[in-house]
């Protein structure tokens, strides 16, 4: 075994750390150790050169890979000012390598279990080719800017979603960049447009719009999502009951859980740039100050979430009284605040529900609602205590905590590169695949209640405070311990804990998550996105990682460490990867070392949570409970 150091919390060692000599004190998260929290061993400080995962480097687009390789279009969905809307499925791919499965290939992989699950994902495509005519240069001009826009439009789209971190907005999957197309490849939200079902309920019902109780739940959604935005300083630009997807069926579990989509016109606010001066949005949709020609803040947002508000309470936009009308009435209307009263739906509303759309329909932009201060408002804190989509924590409060405490420290004693698949993994699953996971912990539940000022982030105080609260007289977890853990799992060292970051423990949990080819195949084409190779190797980490936040560290030194992650992979004498016949190059790894990697992890999470359960031995208390599945030596 040399220096493997397995953890002594049941029969044996976990079989992760016999396969692939991972210590549990190697810990990809700020250099801490990752000895138990609640037992009293102490969490090593950062070590200046400590390698941190900066994840959201997955995001950047693909050069090499190609994007009709690995996914078909199936049908439009959505059209774009610069670019389309298609739904798409993953072509089956090479178990072993990751590469496109050929034709000629179907036969020998046809009973492989890895290709029998097909995802389906959404994707934008902007079309860069347009044909050239005219002599005199006019035509070229007008392609060249043409081509300059669109081009423009996916990268200040990508980099907005690449730093988007929330569940209850549209991840990015991946997106390439290739010479004649450009592509975003975005979660599949099934249910299709919030305004579609509106329109079906008003036409079912003879007017109207949502009954109040379903309106309060999706709307709290939405609340939340641009809570979170705002937080981040991005304006959305175009917030319209068409930009809030649902990401279930209808009868599906996810059939309530709502999705903000098209970054497209979204800002990032500085304070060398305080306000957009974009003149763009919906025309029914935007602030009076887009028309008055004086820029956008987050307060835009707001206007627009009213104007969501009224359109699924009434069935009908506050600012158009027939779809005929003039475009210079409507703007008059919004510049005056002047929106339809009189509607019978609109009168037949709470007095709670319809002073909060007035709150939110105020021309002078200081005085409108923020996010935070409608979730306080009667109309949506009758739920405060729920989840934005109304649902609590099942079970007594201190097991739930006791239950995510095991499976969050359980997450710090893998590897490196364990911990590097699992966070790659968790920013390509859907949060539909997370809900319906058959994990023990109501992971998203918990994160919003911990998340206590509503900013789609745990920082350290937030979760040391909250899961202190949850396990109430339980004396036996401190503070001190809580902090240690909080900073083990800030990966990316930026003073929260991220929704991705979170969730990576969660997606242990996750149905098919060895057996199917997602979300695996993507996990490893993110990682290997530098170099492009087909398999991952220094380079490639070295792209997604810093030496403690520290750009000057020595390359040299960086090597060096990843090498030593790398190494992690080596399962006794038996070397795996892409050089097994020459053992002085570092190892590079293929798919099928990951999915080996994957399933060693996931039968070592099994085993050690198996032991969370609340019904404890005959004697033994909770704290003895939570050392037995967390114990390190």
């Amino acid at each position: 075994m040399g220096n493997v150091t397995p953890c002594q919390s049941y029969k044996g060692s976990l079989a992760i750390e016999h396969a692939f000599q991972v210590r549990p004190g190697d810990l990809f998260s700020c250099g801490a150790s990752a000895c138990c929290a609640t037992t009293g061993s102490n969490f090593r400080s950062r070590k200046p050169g400590d390698l941190v995962f900066a994840h959201r480097q997955l995001l950047f687009p693909h050069h090499v890979y190609k994007f009709n390789d690995y996914y078909q279009f199936e049908r439009k969905i959505g059209d774009g000012f610069y670019g389309n809307v298609y739904e798409a499925t993953a072509r089956p791919v090479d178990p072993g390598s990751g590469m496109l499965i050929t034709d000629a290939d179907q036969p020998e992989h046809k009973a492989s279990p890895q290709l029998q699950a097909s995802r389906h994902v959404a994707v934008k495509s902007f079309v860069l080719k347009k044909a050239i005519r005219g002599k005199d240069g006019d035509d070229f001009h007008r392609t060249a800017r043409w081509m300059e826009d669109r081009q423009a439009s996916f990268e200040a789209e990508r980099q907005i979603l690449a730093q988007l971190d929330h569940p209850h907005i549209v991840k990015m999957y991946e997106c390439f960049e290739e010479k004649n197309t450009l592509y975003l490849v975005l979660e599949l939200c099934r249910g299709g447009e919030l305004f579609e079902q509106v329109v079906l309920r008003s036409r079912q019902e003879g007017g109207g719009g949502l009954d109040e109780s379903l309106a309060r739940k999706l709307f709290r959604q939405m609340l939340y999502a641009v809570s979170y935005l705002h937080c981040m300083r991005v304006v959305h630009h175009d917030i319209k009951t068409e930009n809030f997807l649902i990401l279930g069926e209808p009868g599906s579990p996810e059939e309530d859980m709502i999705k903000l989509c098209d970054f497209g016109t979204a800002v990032r606010l500085s304070d060398q740039m305080p306000r957009s001066m974009e003149k763009s949005g919906t025309l029914s949709y935007a602030a009076p100050e887009i028309y008055a020609d004086i820029g956008a803040d987050t307060c835009a947002d707001v206007w627009s979430l009213g104007v969501v508000l009224y359109v699924i309470l009434v069935g009908a936009s506050p600012f158009r009284t027939s779809a005929d009308e003039v475009r210079e009435d409507i703007v008059r209307r919004i510049q005056g605040g002047y929106f339809e009263q009189r509607r019978v739906a609109w009168q037949n509303l709470s007095e709670s529900a319809q002073d909060i759309t007035h709150k939110f329909l105020i021309v002078d932009e200081t005085k409108r609602l923020t996010c935070r201060e409608a979730l306080r408002h009667p109309w949506v804190d009758q739920v405060s205590h729920l989840s934005p989509r109304g649902t609590s924590l099942d079970g007594s409060p201190v097991t739930v905590a006791l239950q995510a405490l095991a499976a969050l420290t359980h997450f710090l004693h893998f590897g490196q590169m364990q911990q590097m698949i699992l966070v790659a993994c968790a920013q390509v699953v859907s949060e539909a695949e997370v809900l319906n996971s058959e994990s023990l912990v109501p992971w998203y539940e918990l994160f919003f209640t911990l998340d206590k000022n509503q900013d789609g982030r745990l920082d350290h105080q937030e979760f040391v405070h909250g899961l202190a609260s949850l396990l109430g007289g339980f004396n036996d977890v401190h503070d001190g311990q809580l902090e240690a853990l909080a900073r083990a799992l800030d990966l990316d060292c930026n003073g929260t804990i991220e929704w991705t970051e979170w969730i990576a423990a969660a997606v242990l949990a996750v149905r098919g998550l060895t057996e199917d080819q997602e979300p695996l195949s993507t996990a490893f084409r993110l990682l290997d996105r530098p170099s492009g190779e087909g398999t991952i190797g220094a380079a490639d980490l070295l792209a997604v990682v810093s030496c403690d936040n520290n750009i000057d560290v020595l390359s040299s030194i960086k090597r060096e460490k990843v090498i030593e992650v790398l190494n992690q992979c080596i399962s006794g004498n038996d070397y795996m990867g892409h050089h097994p016949n020459n053992t002085m190059l570092p190892p590079s790894l293929i798919l099928a070392d990951l999915r080996r990697v994957l399933e060693a992890t996931v039968s070592g999470y099994e085993e050690a949570m198996a032991l969370s359960t609340p019904q404890l031995p005959p004697h033994s208390s909770p704290a003895q409970w939570l050392r037995l599945v967390c114990a390190c030596p």
